[in-house]
């Protein structure tokens, strides 16, 4: 199988900024590509997130007295697994 997958957001305002004074997060856009075979009792699944390395957040708290905090999400994500049904 191959997994193609988009993932995006819009430009939203920030937590706490309840006087909407204008903190927005930016909006984001990433793409992931998976790959998975099936071989009798095994499953191989291989993939990388966020192909491109896009820079996004998905968090965002603003402080009036503090200023902005921003939670960044990983970068290019490489995964593999393996697994094993019906041992017993």
């Amino acid at each position: 199988w191959v997994d193609l997958r988009y993932r995006w957001t819009s430009n939203k305002l920030m937590d706490g900024d309840f006087q909407n004074t204008g903190s927005w997060k930016s909006s984001w856009q990433v793409l992931d590509l998976g790959l998975t075979h099936k071989w009798r009792q095994f499953k191989v699944a291989a993939g990388i997130q966020n192909l491109f390395d896009e820079k996004y957040v998905e968090y965002g708290f603003f402080d009036p007295a503090f200023g902005t905090f921003l939670w960044p999400l990983p970068g290019r994500t490489a995964y593999l697994s393996v697994s094993i049904s019906n041992v017993f």
